[in-house]
């Protein structure tokens, strides 16, 4: 089972350290794969680019439940 990253309790900044990431919890995070995945929390950079996708185990500092549906676009699957 995966582990939940090691994140600070505030998102912070993205890669380029430039710009505010957003974290946003999901009930179903959609693949372009057609896989699902319950409960998880997506990170958004200022853009609205999605950067990357974990479970969502236990509270997080800083997220907003969004509940729902997430689809996590094509050209940024992982």
């Amino acid at each position: 089972m995966p582990q939940t990253p090691n994140l600070p309790s505030h998102p912070g900044t993205d890669s380029n350290h430039t710009a505010p990431v957003r974290r946003i919890a999901v009930s179903r995070l959609h693949l372009p794969t057609g896989r699902i995945l319950l409960r998880h929390v997506v990170e958004i950079s200022a853009t609205g680019e999605p950067l990357r996708h974990y479970p969502l185990t236990e509270e997080l500092p800083h997220t907003e439940w969004r509940g729902g549906d997430y689809y996590w676009p094509k050209e940024n699957e992982e």
